[in-house]
């Protein structure tokens, strides 16, 4: 285990995660009574925070099996893009505050 300082990590971070992907574990001390022990964020792990009813199988919409597609909720804002699309493709201002409404309030 490597234990270092925050400032050694914001200096030398590229070297430090190459060395956490690699195996070695890292712990980042901050001040006297605060640290951070940093490890590899699986594919698993982003899966796994999608609530079961919106999981899917990612490979089933692209082959590379990007987690993205593993929640279908993204495909359905997707959809209704492409859909705004459509409706507002002569009014390139429009359709984009039209886009942004209707994306963020679903």
């Amino acid at each position: 285990m490597i234990i270092i300082s925050s400032g050694e990590f914001r200096a030398n971070q590229k070297n430090y995660l190459d060395k956490v992907d690699s195996g070695v574990s890292l712990l980042i001390q901050r001040g006297k009574n605060r640290a951070y022990r940093i490890i590899p964020v699986k594919e698993s792990d982003l899966i796994n925070e999608i609530p079961v009813e919106h999981k899917r199988d990612p490979y089933k919409i692209s082959p590379s099996g990007d987690p993205f597609w593993a929640d279908e909720r993204n495909l359905a804002v997707l959809e209704r893009a492409l859909e705004l699309l459509k409706e507002q493709k002569s009014n390139t201002r429009k359709m984009s505050k039209k886009l942004q409404k209707e994306l963020l309030e679903g």
